[in-house]
């Protein structure tokens, strides 16, 4: 059964998605070239695999998930997030001017954020580890 909660998480999370790919598509249209990269290619395919992944999520709620199922889609999620963050941290650092906006901004700045939150609980992970 589908819960309020669940439904929130997964609209939060294709929102997301939806700026991601539109921003790709956007640079893609407008032939930016200091955009061309590997990581853009491979962020526009794994953006479609998230809308997958979600929809996998939603119809599958309250199913068993195998270990290997929850462990694959984890590694990949950490593989989609160093592809993203570093991609955007680099349109940023050399200032690529048509891939600006309200929408890298958001990407940026949201890459960064998790970031902080994930160190943020590895400290508190380690440190609650070595004080035990």
């Amino acid at each position: 059964m589908v819960t309020f909660t669940n439904l929130i998480v997964s609209g939060f999370a294709l929102a997301e998605n939806a700026i991601v790919y539109n921003f790709i598509d956007r640079i893609i249209r407008d032939k930016c070239v200091c955009s061309v990269d590997w990581r853009r290619d491979a962020i526009v395919g794994m953006t479609v695999m998230n809308f997958v992944l979600i929809l996998i999520s939603l119809l599958s709620i309250g199913c068993y998930r195998p270990s290997s199922y929850v462990w694959a889609v984890a590694i990949y999620s950490l593989i989609y997030f160093g592809v993203l963050l570093s991609y955007s941290y680099e349109l940023k650092a050399n200032k690529c001017k048509c891939a600006e906006g309200l929408d890298a901004d958001i990407i940026y700045y949201s890459r960064m954020i998790d970031l902080f939150m994930i160190l943020f609980a590895l400290t508190l992970i380690i440190i609650t580890h070595i004080t035990k």
